[in-house]
């Protein structure tokens, strides 16, 4: 009898351990959330008017951008917004972390949808600079340089600043700006003028302050023009092959690229029906061009799906990544899909290979520098999916690692 009440007293110690430490435990480790309390917790951070960083980046999972600095620091984008719903307010909030992954600087903001910054649309408010980010959006915050102490910057001047070299040329929507690091100012560019909506259908700053784009006084996109940074000086115009058309386009560090693609017919909506034909290629900066379409080293015929598009990006070395996507978003986020990206193999983008996916649930793909980033993200959900967050590749998307 008595040893059974050791035993009984033996249990009980140990249970009431348990409970002592539990939270601890659950500080460490914590245990999985219902969905309604993801959903509570997604609430609580929408209406809070001073969310803290921690909180929006819990709540958010996955970033929505990121800029990489050139000293190996990284800047993350988040941002929270209503699940089902395109207005009522939104919570973001960045984070930056040094080379080796350790946070020097965050903050937060409470807004509406319709004020948010880029990062609520999967575009960033931050460039990359000289030594550090720029905040170059007049949302929240307004304009500021971040430093890679994470301390912030920036002389605004009214009086415009002549172009020189390592000035960055900003296209804001009343004018062309400059972002000069020397002296961490921000003034309008003088001389240089913006290109107006009506002149171009699409158009696209290379950052030395030359346009690219297709004009509007031509059959829709069948001709590309530049413009040199003198925006009202000198002005090229090249036809695109044959009875082709132009999608996205993307210029970076002498490298231009062009979508090309061929007119099936009409929608039901009066929408032109396309599909992708190949690139258009330039990589010395406008002097000669060729035609890239599909081959065995360049299996671009993987992209040509009627219905769906093809999204270009220039990456920091000149190598081109192609991006496939439909009115859902990335084709490659459907984990049945068979349509990966495609990336260049080297700056002279003659052979591609494809790429891969960190998880099943990538949603989204993108290229900063010379790093190919993929963001797995649930998506317009309140529960988190396997692997969400930030991954990134160095080998051009053959191997990916999370980041942090």
């Amino acid at each position: 009898m008595n040893g059974l009440r050791r035993r009984l007293l033996a249990v009980a110690i140990v249970l009431g351990a348990l409970v002592a430490v539990a939270p601890a435990i659950q500080a460490l480790v914590p245990w999985p959330e219902s969905d309604a309390d993801r959903q509570k917790r997604h609430r609580q951070v929408l209406d809070d008017k001073t969310p803290s960083a921690q909180d929006v980046i819990d709540v958010a999972g996955a970033p929505m951008d990121v800029n990489r600095g050139k000293d190996g620091s990284t800047l993350l984008s988040y941002c929270v917004t209503e699940v089902d719903d395109d207005e009522g307010y939104a919570a973001g909030a960045w984070r930056l972390y040094d080379r080796k992954g350790k946070v020097r600087a965050e903050a937060a903001y409470h807004t509406d949808q319709w004020e948010a910054p880029g990062s609520c649309d999967g575009s960033s408010s931050f460039i990359t600079v000289e030594g550090g980010f720029l905040h170059e959006s007049d949302d929240f915050a307004g304009p500021f340089f971040l430093g890679p102490a994470g301390k912030r910057h920036l002389t605004r001047s009214k009086k415009p600043l002549e172009h020189r070299r390592g000035d960055v040329l900003l296209d804001r929507p009343d004018q062309v700006m400059l972002f000069r690091r020397s002296n961490l100012t921000l003034a309008p560019a003088k001389g240089i003028r913006r290109i107006a909506e009506p002149d171009f259908s699409a158009s696209e700053m290379d950052g030395q302050g030359t346009i690219w784009g297709y004009p509007q006084t031509t059959a829709p996109d069948t001709r590309l023009s530049w413009v040199t940074r003198r925006g009202h000086g000198h002005r090229e115009t090249r036809s695109l092959p044959g009875e082709l058309r132009g999608g996205d386009l993307d210029a970076r560090g002498g490298t231009v690229a062009v979508v090309l693609e061929k007119r099936l017919g009409r929608e039901v909506t009066g929408e032109d029906k396309r599909r992708f034909a190949g690139l258009f290629l330039s990589v010395d900066n406008g002097k000669s061009w060729r035609t890239l379409r599909n081959s065995a080293r360049a299996p671009l015929g993987t992209l040509a799906t009627p219905g769906k598009e093809v999204d270009v990006q220039v990456l920091g070395d000149g190598r081109v990544l192609l991006v496939p996507y439909d009115e859902d978003g990335p084709t490659y986020s459907n984990r049945k899909t068979t349509t990966p990206p495609l990336l260049a193999d080297s700056p002279e983008n003659r052979s591609f290979h494809k790429v891969t996916r960190p998880t099943p649930h990538l949603h989204r793909i993108f290229a900063r520098g010379n790093t190919l980033y993929g963001i797995v993200d649930a998506a317009n959900s309140y529960n988190l999916v396997e692997g969400e967050g930030l991954w990134l590749s160095h080998d051009g998307g053959r191997s990916w690692s999370r980041f942090p």
